[in-house]
């Protein structure tokens, strides 16, 4: 389930006027009062501490995120990528 169907089920629709990629410019957009951003709090912790970002707090619990990896059939791993895989397994 993502945000935008979590809000649905409440009743409340949301259209983004822009969605981005990049979770650096998602913190910097919500820095500059250009919205607001869904990010891992240990991403924002300094701009918390330092008030320049403030958490909305929800009593609803958000829905488990989950990570994929994808790699090319063919392709040798870097040691280092299998390093991370290793690490998330």
């Amino acid at each position: 389930m993502t945000i935008t169907e979590l809000f649905q089920s409440y009743g409340y629709s949301i259209k983004p006027e822009i969605e981005v990629g990049s979770v650096d410019l998602l913190i910097e957009f919500a820095r500059r009062g250009l919205g607001i951003s869904y990010v891992t709090r240990e991403f924002v912790s300094k701009e918390l501490e330092e008030g320049s970002l403030f958490e909305i707090q929800l009593n609803v619990p958000l829905p488990p995120s989950h990570v994929g990896i994808l790699t090319m059939r063919n392709m040798p791993l870097s040691s280092a990528a299998s390093g991370f895989i290793g690490l998330v397994r």
